[in-house]
C-alpha cells in the first residue's frame, strides 16, 4: 500500500479530493439550512412572545382607562354589561349585530331615544365590557341571558326589542319566549332565517372551543390586530367619547373568539 501510494500520488490526491467534494459539501449546506431555519423560528417565537406580553399589558391598561359606563350584572356565572339612560315606558332594548356591541349604539342612537323614553344597550357575553359566557353561543342562550340580565338589573318591561343584523334573530327568539313582556319588535337589517336556512348537514352546536381556534385568534393574541386598529377603521363614525374604548375592546383575543363562537351558533339560531 505504501509503495502504491508513492508510485501514484496524483491518483491518491484525486480520490481524496473527490471524497471531500462529494461528502462534506452537502453536509455543510444541510447544516447551514437547519441553522438558518432554526434562527428564523427562534426570531418568530421571540416576536410572538413579546407581542403576547405587550397585548396582555395593553388589555390591562385599557381596562383601567375605559371603565364600563353602565353596570356589570351577574347572569349565572358570568357578568354582562348593560347601560340604561332616559326615563319612560316602554323600555327600548337594543341588541347589536354580529361582531358588534353597545358602543356603536351609545354614540348617536341611544342618546336620541333617551329624549323620549328609557333605552338600554348591552354587550353580549364576550363582547365589549361583558365577560365570556358558556357555549354554544346561540340565539336561545343569548335570549335567556338577556332576560336574566334585565331582571337582575331591575329593568322592568314592557320592552321594545330592537335587533340589528344577527341581533334580529336574538330578539325574535326573546319575543317568542317572553311574549307577555314584549310591547314590540324592531328589526334593523336583520338576518333572515329563510335566506340562511340551515341544511341537514349543518354541524350541531358545541359546548367547547375548537382545538384550531388558537390559530384563528393568534393575530389578536400577539397584538397584530391592535397594530391594525387604524387601517381597520374601528373608530370611524363613532362619538369621540367611545371611539377609543370601542377600538381597544374590539381587537382582543376574547372579542375574536366570541365572533367565532357566534358564527358557529348561527345555524342553530336560525333553526
Amino acid at each position: 500500500m505504501a509503495i502504491s501510494n508513492w508510485l501514484y500520488p496524483a491518483r491518491r490526491t484525486r480520490s481524496t479530493n473527490a471524497v471531500r467534494e462529494r461528502v462534506p459539501g452537502p453536509t455543510r449546506r444541510g447544516r447551514g439550512f437547519l441553522v438558518w431555519t432554526g434562527g428564523i423560528v427562534a426570531v418568530l417565537l421571540a416576536l410572538a412572545t413579546l407581542g403576547a406580553l405587550r397585548e396582555s399589558a395593553a388589555e390591562a391598561a385599557d381596562a383601567r382607562a375605559y371603565p364600563p359606563p353602565g353596570q356589570m350584572v351577574d347572569v349565572g356565572g358570568h357578568r354582562l354589561h348593560i347601560n340604561c339612560v332616559g326615563t319612560g315606558s316602554p323600555t327600548v332594548v337594543i341588541d347589536a349585530g354580529w361582531g358588534d356591541w353597545s358602543a356603536t349604539w351609545s354614540s348617536w342612537v341611544q342618546p336620541g331615544i333617551a329624549t323620549s323614553t328609557r333605552v338600554c344597550t348591552y354587550d353580549r357575553a364576550g363582547y365589549g365590557y361583558s365577560e365570556p359566557g358558556p357555549l354554544p353561543r346561540t340565539a336561545e342562550r343569548v335570549a335567556q341571558e338577556l332576560h336574566t340580565l334585565l331582571q337582575h338589573a331591575d329593568v322592568p318591561g314592557p320592552y321594545v326589542m330592537v335587533g340589528h343584523s344577527l341581533g334580529g334573530a336574538h330578539v325574535r327568539v326573546f319575543a317568542h319566549a317572553y311574549p307577555d313582556e314584549v310591547a314590540g319588535v324592531v328589526l334593523i337589517e336583520s338576518m333572515n332565517p329563510r335566506a340562511a336556512k340551515p341544511s341537514a348537514s349543518s354541524p350541531a352546536p358545541v359546548d367547547e372551543p375548537s382545538r384550531g381556534d388558537w390559530i384563528l385568534t393568534l393575530p389578536a393574541r400577539v397584538g397584530a390586530m391592535r397594530a391594525l386598529t387604524g387601517p381597520l377603521g374601528l373608530k370611524a363614525g363613532l362619538a369621540p367619547g367611545v371611539a377609543d374604548a370601542y377600538a381597544a375592546f374590539s381587537v382582543t383575543p376574547r372579542y375574536l373568539q366570541t365572533n367565532i363562537d357566534e358564527g358557529r351558533g348561527m345555524p342553530d339560531s336560525f333553526a
